[in-house]
């Protein structure tokens, strides 16, 4: 196995070659194009293959899925965003995946006071909310600053304890759908295989959630 290795300027010229091939191709009909001509066909190129090209907003870590988005769309304009912490992981033409998984994601969840499910912080809610900055476990609050009592004192804020209320509502699920999986005879195969799957998943829940205790 043989390598070639091309260092310095003659680097950018192999590069500049093989931009230009790819640009102009076999066109040019063996004679190099002048630089004017050259450059305009470039211009062209790159504005047409940015037209084409896709950009993921990846929201997976918040139980979201991917979404797939032209530039120009009301959904990007990303170039014109000087929002540098957004929490919207957009994935650039220009940014190598290596420098963009060097930092661990940043994000963050809104908990409902009133329903104890996770929702991103772009959902519409009219419920007062609390924020919470994930890093290792969804029990660390950073602050809370409900919409309609910003003014009251800190004591009257939910404590901690709203989420060993989170974990009774689990253990109750788990009773109820034990006791009907093993004494409920006429349900359906597939009702006992989801609601197996379903006890399956909170046992695991409520085991986490005792080990971060």
């Amino acid at each position: 196995m043989e390598r070639l290795v091309v260092q310095n300027e003659a680097e950018r010229h192999v590069q500049a070659y093989l931009e230009y091939r790819m640009i102009v191709g076999d066109r040019d009909g063996g004679v190099l194009l002048p630089e004017e001509e050259y450059e305009k066909l470039r211009k062209e190129f790159y504005a047409k293959r940015e037209q084409h090209n896709l950009h993921f907003v990846d929201t997976s870590y918040i139980r979201g899925q991917n979404k797939r988005h032209q530039p120009n769309s009301e959904e990007m304009k990303y170039e014109k965003s000087k929002k540098d912490s957004s929490k919207n992981r957009i994935l650039k033409p220009n940014v190598s995946l290596l420098d963009l998984y060097k930092t661990p994601p940043q994000f963050e969840f809104h908990i409902s006071i009133s329903s104890s499910s996770f929702r991103p912080k772009s959902s519409s809610t009219s419920c007062d909310s609390l924020k919470v900055t994930r890093v290792n476990s969804a029990k660390r609050i950073v602050s809370g600053i409900p919409k309609e009592q910003s003014k009251l004192s800190s004591k009257q804020l939910p404590s901690v304890s709203r989420f060993q209320q989170i974990e009774d509502d689990d253990q109750t699920k788990l009773d109820e759908m034990t006791a009907q999986l093993q004494n409920d005879s006429s349900l359906s195969e597939a009702k006992k295989y989801y609601l197996k799957k379903q006890i399956q998943l909170l046992k695991v829940k409520i085991a986490k959630a005792a080990k971060n205790e």
